[in-house]
């Protein structure tokens, strides 16, 4: 009896190991970079081609709040990528870089702050050539000129990979064996001293975990995923209210460095408990900024995270203009006093709420591979 319960036993733990579900430790991750919807990575950075005509300061702004600056390029292999974003993108003529001289008319600096360490000026040209006090990148040759800043011109914006975390399942290996191991010796213990008993119940256990695959032990080494102390919990993602008022540009910031993005709201369930995070942190009804924004194309709203744009919650009946009201701003804050949304100055001071994804990453505390600035 006890050699076909261990038999048992061995076919159903395989069946759970054969599965996938079984008991994971989750404190074997992996850090994994990547970018936004709508980015092109290359190493630890994403660019983005914007075929919208702004002048310098306006194209970085825009930059900005999409949580990057203009283009900073420090290698030739770096300068022929953004030539083949730019082409990619359909773009002509000649398109913005973060490089300037604006501050002094000798020394050139990216907006970034990155060390300037490599130079592509067009010198059959005698570039720079103090034409103006901007940097452009010719959009067929990838070589470099100086422009007047006020010159409205498409652009490419440069900003860090998203720092995610992954759990692996490589590391989980010893763990499994070690478990694994222990689990067949207590219950071949079991076995001998329980009989027919407790032969049924694995058999009745096993029979279960190899029809619904759902074979786990031991139960006390999963660990739930939740929201990280004093955020929100829904579904999979996580809500915090900050209390500290910011620009539009300074909260997604602050939300990138805890590991997620301004809140992004997709349903009205959402919408309504963003509203509450916010009115249990604050006795006001004042707005507080979320991930909406239409800083590249006026009209276009997208959401900081790249989430998919499919639930609007606009004041329709705000008066004298109806939201979204383009000549009120660019960026989008939810009002506390009834939930629904207003157009505001991206450059205006309001409080925020962040939110993370729990389970595809978002560990705020992980190590990182890729320099952050």
């Amino acid at each position: 009896m006890a050699f076909v319960l261990r038999s048992l036993v061995l076919l159903c733990g395989i069946s759970g190991l054969l599965t996938g579900v079984r008991s994971i430790a989750f404190s074997h991750w992996k850090t994994i970079n990547n970018c936004p919807t709508g980015w092109t990575q290359l190493d630890c950075h994403c660019y983005m081609y914007v075929d919208e005509e702004r002048t310098f300061t306006d194209a970085e702004n825009v930059c900005q709040i999409l949580s990057g600056n203009l283009v900073s390029i420090q290698s030739a292999l770096e300068n022929g990528f953004v030539l083949e974003l730019i082409q990619a993108g359909g773009g002509v003529g000649l398109v913005w870089t973060g490089f300037s001289n604006t501050a002094t008319d000798t020394t050139f600096v990216w907006t970034d702050n990155s060390g300037a360490t490599f130079f592509n000026f067009d010198f059959s040209l005698l570039e720079p050539n103090n034409s103006g006090n901007c940097v452009a990148m010719g959009a067929g040759d990838g070589l470099w000129v100086d422009e007047s800043c006020t010159d409205e011109k498409t652009f490419v914006c440069i900003r860090d990979v998203l720092h995610l975390t992954r759990p692996t399942f490589q590391d989980y290996q010893p763990d499994i064996q070690k478990e694994s191991s222990s689990f067949f010796s207590a219950l071949s213990n079991a076995t001998a001293k329980m009989g027919f008993a407790i032969g049924s119940l694995v058999l009745l256990y096993g029979i279960s975990g190899l029809l619904t695959g759902v074979w786990s032990f031991p139960l006390s080494h999963w660990k739930n995923i939740k929201c990280p102390v004093g955020w929100t919990q829904l579904d999979c993602h996580c809500y915090i209210y900050e209390t500290t008022a910011a620009s539009f540009v300074a909260a997604e910031k602050n939300c990138i460095d805890r590991g997620g993005n301004l809140a992004s709201i997709h349903s009205d369930l959402e919408n309504r408990l963003v509203l509450e995070v916010g009115r249990a942190s604050e006795t006001t009804t004042t707005p507080f900024w979320i991930g909406l924004h239409d800083a590249i194309l006026e009209g276009d709203y997208i959401w900081t995270d790249g989430s998919l744009q499919n639930f609007l919650n606009f004041d329709v009946n705000a008066t004298p203009v109806p939201e979204p009201n383009s000549l009120n701003g660019n960026c989008v804050a939810l009002d506390e006093s009834d939930g629904l949304w207003q157009t505001a100055s991206c450059t205006a001071s309001n409080t925020y709420v962040c939110i993370i994804d729990v389970c595809n990453g978002g560990d705020p505390n992980s190590p990182d591979p890729c320099p952050r600035p």
